[in-house]
């Protein structure tokens, strides 16, 4: 964590170059694109070369589609054909802006729709008349992001905290970007818990999806847990997210990680599904809690009125000030049947979707659905205050539709509010964290599946209620004369 905050405590000082040229919100959008920029030269650095002697000698042979033979020679998903480096840009500082749309061009196809998604076109020109784009660069380029010094999963996390930064800075709500790295974890822990036999087999393939995948921090850690139990697993990872700029940086991600990055898709997963008739073997998400979904409503009740139960929506729709439970519902779709295998599911919400709605209203209808089904497996209460942008009570949903034979028919509710340890400093709303010890109590007490004083299993019928309606007739009112 420390070499984490070092990196981005050093990005972050860059911000202080586009003091009084920019806002305080602005600055992301210049600092990010151009660090996704600086990550990516150094992941191609060994290949480079090769690649652009490649591309000239089959161009030389008249060949117009050479994207997959130069992906080959760059051995990875993504290459860049321009004859600079990221940080030759600086050799020529009177032409830097021409070199550097130049060097964008380079990009192959994916990656470069990527950089397009931050918008950065429209601030090169500003930053050059304000004398301000040869500094940026410079000091980006003393930021060392080699894939040998900084994993993956370091950088995912690097990418996170400085969106926690920006949206501080700005006043706006990091909480819609990302999880809490500890809390992503659990949820990975519990989503993968009683499957480690199966994933250490030879030649096992998993597939994860994520339909709010943000930055892709949940996917990251998903892939790097499999791997944990099976380095040789392959292991296919699928998102959806609707912000333009968490998007980029998830498909940068993906692409350093050798994974396909078109799997990462642009959208509103709900109104939207960029991922439609396709099944997985896990899924997890953090989707936005409390969201007003009345900006896709035609598109959701057509297909709740339409389709029914052979769409998404089937169960009910929950009032339109919250759209968590529309996720739930969009994530259960994905599940594959469970004589293929089935699915496992971990999605956070606040207590919205446990409490809200009386009987018979569109949440209860859900919660009575995901009961009869027999999907909803445990639900974990978090302690308060873990998450940046609120500090209201949080609760993991595991659900499956392959439940083992002693779960049938139970939901187990673990209670892990007094689970957590003071941070020395706040981020936001978060004032709390959970410890690697917390993680492994947690998971443990899902997994021994036994009651204690943390751990209750109730069947699901004893979920169910009914609203009575007791209507007390008038007294006729009698009046006695004299």
């Amino acid at each position: 964590m420390t070499d984490i905050n070092n990196h981005a405590n050093l990005i972050w000082s860059i911000a202080e170059l586009l003091r009084g040229d920019y806002k305080r919100s602005q600055y992301g959008d210049v600092i990010l694109p151009l660090i996704v920029m600086r990550r990516l030269d150094q992941v191609l650095e060994p290949t480079r070369d090769a690649v652009i002697k490649r591309g000239e000698e089959l161009e030389a042979q008249g060949v117009e589609n050479v994207e997959l033979a130069l992906r080959q020679v760059a051995g990875q998903q993504f290459f860049n054909r321009h004859r600079l480096r990221f940080h030759q840009l600086l050799d020529d500082p009177g032409n830097i802006a021409t070199h550097l749309r130049s060097y964008i061009d380079g990009f192959s196809a994916l990656a470069r729709q990527a950089i397009e998604k931050f918008d950065f076109e429209k601030h090169i020109d500003r930053l050059a008349d304000a004398n301000l784009l040869y500094k940026v660069i410079a000091r980006v380029c003393e930021v060392d992001l080699h894939p040998d010094r900084v994993s993956n999963v370091e950088m995912g996390a690097i990418f996170e905290e400085l969106i926690r930064r920006f949206a501080e800075a700005s006043n706006e709500t990091a909480g819609e970007h990302f999880t809490p790295r500890e809390v992503v974890r659990l949820m990975v822990n519990l989503l993968l818990d009683g499957d480690e036999e199966v994933l250490c087999q030879p030649g096992v393939i998993r597939t994860v999806f994520d339909c709010a995948c943000g930055t892709g921090g949940m996917l990251s850690e998903a892939e790097a847990q499999i791997h944990r139990y099976n380095p040789e697993a392959l292991v296919r990872l699928y998102g959806q997210e609707l912000n333009p700029q968490s998007y980029a940086i998830c498909v940068a991600d993906m692409l350093v990680k050798g994974q396909d990055a078109s799997h990462i898709v642009l959208g509103n997963s709900l109104s939207d599904d960029g991922h439609k008739g396709e099944r997985f073997h896990y899924c997890i998400a953090n989707p936005p809690f409390g969201v007003d979904w009345s900006k896709v409503e035609e598109a959701i009740r057509e297909e709740h009125e339409t389709l029914g139960y052979d769409g998404r929506f089937g169960p009910g729709l929950p009032r339109k000030s919250d759209g968590q439970l529309l996720f739930l519902l969009h994530l259960v779709s994905k599940m594959r049947d469970p004589a293929d295998g089935g699915t496992r599911i971990a999605i956070v919400h606040n207590g919205s979707p446990l409490f809200t709605g009386g009987a018979g209203s569109g949440e209860s209808n859900i919660r009575r659905w995901l009961l009869e089904e027999d999907l909803l497996e445990a639900i974990v209460a978090l302690p308060e205050q873990l998450f940046y942008n609120t500090g209201i009570a949080s609760y993991v949903w595991l659900l499956t539709n392959r439940k083992k034979p002693e779960r049938k028919g139970l939901v187990q509710l673990i209670d892990a509010r007094e689970m957590w340890a003071k941070m020395r400093k706040s981020l936001g709303e978060k004032r709390r964290y959970l410890t690697d010890e917390h993680i492994s109590e947690i998971t443990r007490l899902h997994g021994a599946f036994e009651e204690n004083e943390r751990s209750k299993i109730i069947p699901a019928e004893q979920f169910g209620y009914r609203t009575i309606v007791v209507n007390r007739p008038l007294r006729a009112r009698w009046e006695i004369g004299p």
